[in-house]
């Protein structure tokens, strides 16, 4: 079994094209930062101690805390809801020895008014949610998709139900145009990388044969070209 060792005590900030000497810090010393989003204005971060938000315009190093202090905020997902609306979905890991506490909070038009959104999860099974991800929805917090110890499929009306597993672990989820794309290794330690078009109805899946034990990471999509996608592996 694989162990990933998490160190990261203080954010920064880079600057290009002088990246080695344009690093400087950015505010949340003393803080493990797991997950950082945009919207609007506004930049969100999830930490070990709850969820952190600053505006992008601001020229200092403050983050105000907005809520979930205390827990282990693994992932956060800002988006729009409506034309005007925004609601934030925040995925947590629970406390060691914990088996009931919730993993899914959401708020919406409001940075600091969290309610409990894990419904149809099994809480005693689950560590920690890795990553979350959605289409544009006029519903808060819509039709979301998260990624747990499968892929979870949240919608307004029946909560969240897994729409993938095949075992192993699922490291990166991202929803890219019309399609969900995930990555991650199998129970095998076999790289592979999925894609559906149909909103986990049904799954494309790709085993990329890269050798040894290289999972995927994180995926990334190109601006400029919507065939292409950039996947982060562990030796490639």
């Amino acid at each position: 079994m694989k162990k990933h060792i998490w160190l990261l005590i203080t954010l920064f900030v880079f600057h290009s094209p002088f990246l080695h000497s344009q690093l400087s810090t950015f505010g949340l010393q003393g803080r493990s930062v797991y997950s950082l989003a945009s919207w609007g204005s506004k930049l969100y971060a999830g930490t070990d101690d709850g969820v952190f938000v600053r505006g992008l315009s601001q020229t200092d190093t403050n983050w105000i805390g907005v809520g979930l202090k205390g827990k282990v905020v693994r992932t956060i997902y800002p988006h729009q809801v409506g034309p005007i609306g925004y609601a934030v979905t925040a995925g947590v890991q629970r406390a060691a020895g914990d088996t009931s506490s919730p993993l899914i909070y959401c708020t919406s038009n409001s940075d600091t008014s969290w309610t409990i959104t894990d419904s149809g999860i099994v809480r005693s099974e689950v560590t920690f949610v890795r990553s979350i991800d959605g289409f544009l929805s006029p519903a808060i917090c819509g039709e979301t998709f998260a990624a747990i110890d499968g892929v979870y499929r949240r919608t307004p009306s029946s909560g969240w139900g897994k729409v993938y597993d095949i075992g192993g672990t699922i490291n990166a989820l991202k929803v890219h145009g019309s399609a969900v794309w995930i990555g991650g290794e199998t129970g095998f330690f076999a790289p592979f990388i999925a894609r559906s078009d149909n909103k986990g109805d049904s799954w494309n899946i790709s085993f990329p044969n890269l050798g040894g034990d290289n999972a995927c990471n994180s995926l990334e999509f190109s601006p400029s070209d919507t065939a292409t996608i950039y996947a982060g592996m562990e030796g490639v």
